[in-house]
């Protein structure tokens, strides 16, 4: 070994060689073992990063889901989206594909440089004197680049952001002839990423420069100072030939580290924003809580002294001292201005949002003790403008039940009946079947309220809450439809048209945009009342709550 790497080294060894020896040495078995080997840990690689980054966006999309609602109205979703795309490929290359190229790298000058120092340790401190201010640009190279990286990707989610929001409303787009305007918005957001992006080339075009330079000045430094030792004989021709190969080796290396580092920043530049939101707890408990018996579940509703305002306009007060209660198996219907509080009770009640202050009970248990996942299970909610998603019918129909894979066609057309929804539904070639498109853009709005009505009723919920659900589909609440809802019904700034005169509440009074409300529950039938039906109005300083409860059938 000795002889190897001082004598003459491995010129020694190569001159005595025959070319078949040597033919021999390079193409034999342990050779074709590297190369068997080489493809075994490159395939390895591969698989291993697609594997992480699969997991990395599993665990982001799980995390995201469980945030709570008010995370999502400050942040965008083209952000969110980018993340889960770019974001995660990025990082995922800088610890896999990126991460094996840099420890081999480290390996192989860590093997150069102790060889260097075997060969000669006078002429090996001399040579490395270039590694620490090497060290200390590569330092603020890298501080550089993961702040750059950061408002790199943070710029590529705006224009993401911008670009999904617009295609996604081509419709508005187009309906006001802004698509030239659209585009320098979108142009200006790209310009700004390609401004960051040649930022980022500078900088690595100096710092690979300046790597690049390091290792030039290591092989010279290597003939200048090699020449001083061979001229004073403390060295021979053998070892300055054997470390000049281990010093290229080295500078080789040095390259390869600088491109790893470099590749690491930037996925850790990118990967901050990941690590807040996989960390990220949410503010309201995902799926914590007491599960109340579903048989003597009866979905009696009490709003006591709250006090509520959105986390993103604490300024603004919604409710001040609200109180308001709606006893298991009533209908109840909540008209007001708009603004006044109508779907934020629905949020409320679904545990969207807590209130800062007060209680919201069901059945008597405060909703802040019960298991989100559950309450939201035994509520139907439709809103006015329902969300369908881009599938058929059918699936859009299913998705209200507890396992949408197990609903039959007849429990999907017995819920389109009752919500009027067959008579159009099988009017299409394709029945059932047919696509909605993105957002249900194929379907009028009286469609689509339509078939979010039948989607609610399919999870026969024991509350089912109506956010001005029939404004569009002309849908009327008739006595044979009220039989199939649950027995707690609340509809919010529902027009009286929209019920069947038979069960039509008292016609509404328009009240002033004010910040808190108060109803009480009246006991007492009214027998003055036409076809002996109770029929109560109040009037409030918040919303109007107009409240019937199921009697006896009318005669």
């Amino acid at each position: 070994m000795r002889r190897l790497v001082r004598g003459r080294g491995l010129v020694d060894v190569l001159e005595r060689l025959k070319a078949p020896d040597a033919g021999y040495i390079y193409y034999s078995s342990p050779h074709s073992k590297l190369v068997q080997l080489d493809y075994f840990f490159i395939t390895a690689d591969s698989y291993g990063g697609q594997q992480i980054v699969k997991q990395l966006r599993t665990s982001l999309f799980s995390s995201i889901l469980r945030q709570e609602v008010a995370f999502f109205d400050k942040t965008r979703t083209g952000e969110l989206v980018n993340r889960l795309s770019m974001d995660t490929a990025l990082l995922g290359r800088s610890v896999t594909e990126n991460l094996s190229d840099g420890l081999r790298s480290v390996a192989q000058a860590s093997v150069g440089i102790g060889m260097m120092f075997f060969v000669s340790p006078k002429l090996a401190t001399f040579v490395l004197s270039v590694v620490p201010p090497l060290a200390i640009i590569a330092v603020i190279y890298g501080r550089y680049l993961r702040k750059l990286t950061r408002l790199t990707q943070d710029s590529l989610a705006e224009a993401s952001q911008l670009a999904e929001e617009r295609i996604g409303n081509i419709r508005t787009v187009r309906t006001f002839g802004k698509e030239m305007m659209e585009m320098e918005k979108y142009s200006s957001k790209v310009e700004h990423v390609f401004q960051l992006m040649k930022k980022e080339a500078v900088a690595r075009s100096g710092f690979f420069g300046a790597t690049g330079l390091s290792g030039n000045l290591i092989v010279l430094s290597v003939l200048y100072k090699g020449g001083l030792l061979m001229s004073s004989a403390h060295m021979t021709v053998g070892e300055l030939s054997s470390f000049l190969m281990y010093a290229f080796w080295v500078g080789v290396s040095i390259g390869g580290m600088s491109s790893f580092y470099s590749e690491l920043m930037k996925g850790l530049g990118a990967g901050s924003r990941l690590w807040e939101l996989l960390d990220r707890k949410p503010m309201l408990t995902f799926n914590e809580g007491v599960v109340l018996r579903s048989e003597s579940f009866r979905g009696g509703l009490d709003f006591q002294n709250v006090h509520f305002a959105y986390p993103t306009r604490p300024e603004t007060p919604i409710f001040q001292g609200l109180d308001l209660s709606i006893p298991a198996g009533s209908v109840m219907a909540v008209v007001g201005p708009s603004g006044s509080g109508k779907s934020t009770l629905i949020s409320l009640l679904l545990r969207l949002y807590d209130p800062i202050s007060g209680t919201i009970s069901v059945d008597g248990r405060d909703v802040c003790q019960v298991n989100p996942l559950w309450l939201r299970s035994v509520i139907g909610t439709v809103s006015q403008e329902p969300v369908l998603f881009s599938c058929s019918i059918a699936e859009n129909i299913a998705y209200g039940a507890d396992e949408p894979a197990t609903v039959t066609f007849g429990d999907i057309r017995r819920v389109a009946e009752i919500a009027n929804a067959s008579a159009f539904i099988e009017s299409f070639p394709n029945g059932f079947r047919t696509v909605v498109g993105e957002k249900g853009i194929l379907l009028s709005g009286g469609q689509k309220q339509r078939i979010a009505i039948a989607r609610s009723l399919l999870k026969n919920p024991k509350i089912l809450l109506l956010d001005e659900a029939t404004s569009s589909s002309g849908w009327r609440l008739s006595r044979a439809s009220l039989e199939e809802l649950p027995r707690s019904h609340v509809n919010m700034g529902t027009p009286p048209d929209a019920l069947d005169p038979v069960f039509r509440v008292s016609p509404p009074k328009e009240m002033s945009d004010s910040r808190a409300g108060k109803a009480e529950f009246p006991t007492e039938r009214r027998k003055t009342e036409p076809r002996g039906m109770l029929r109560t109005e109040k009037e409030l300083d918040g919303p109007e709550m107009v409240t019937e409860p199921r009697g006896e059938d009318p005669k």
